[in-house]
């Protein structure tokens, strides 16, 4: 898996294939196969390990009794880390949804990963709406949006062009929000 990460991080989906992954492991392309017999296969499941960890945080996060900045702030913090321990990671969220227009046959295996960790942070999101913790006259898809791009540009900015810290950006925006209202 790896391999895998390193190859698709490097060259992208459609730019990743079997024997690279296989040049980078030290196999033979055919030992991938009884394991991930396709490509879209192989995608998800990375895809899949790397979610894993959010989904636990944003689950546990959800039934906290804490107000929408705490739950905000573990939420985000849980980015931090995952980006700070596995910056291939970040790569790989980050272009997903570049990655399903292009190649529209990895989108169904992704459909229920994708819902998981959007539902998972939407939900939290609906909660600030529905407790009045959130700014009025939006939505929890818009919070979503805001969040995710926000975090996601900052981690981009900082992997692609090694500028700054997204710890110090993430306690930065944190800090903003903290200012509201």
């Amino acid at each position: 898996m790896a391999a895998a990460r390193t190859c698709l991080v490097a060259q992208g989906y459609g730019g990743t294939t079997f024997k690279n992954i296989a040049v980078k492991a030290g196999i033979t392309p055919a030992a991938i196969y009884p394991y991930f017999p396709s490509k879209p296969i192989l995608y998800a499941a990375v895809f899949e390990e790397i979610i894993k960890d959010l989904l636990a945080v944003y689950s546990d996060t959800l039934s906290l009794e804490a107000p929408f900045k705490e739950k905000l702030r573990l939420v985000l913090m849980a980015a931090v880390e995952l980006h700070e321990n596995e910056p291939d990671a970040t790569a790989i969220l980050a272009t997903i949804p570049i990655e399903l227009k292009r190649h529209p046959e990895v989108a169904a295996l992704l459909v229920d990963g994708q819902h998981q960790l959007h539902d998972g942070f939407r939900a939290i999101f609906q909660q600030a709406v529905d407790r009045g913790e959130a700014p009025k006259g939006y939505s929890a898809d818009d919070l979503l949006l805001t969040f995710i791009g926000g975090s996601m540009g900052v981690a981009l900015l900082q992997y692609g062009g090694d500028i700054g810290s997204m710890k110090r950006s993430t306690q930065l925006l944190l800090e903003l929000v903290d200012r509201l209202a």
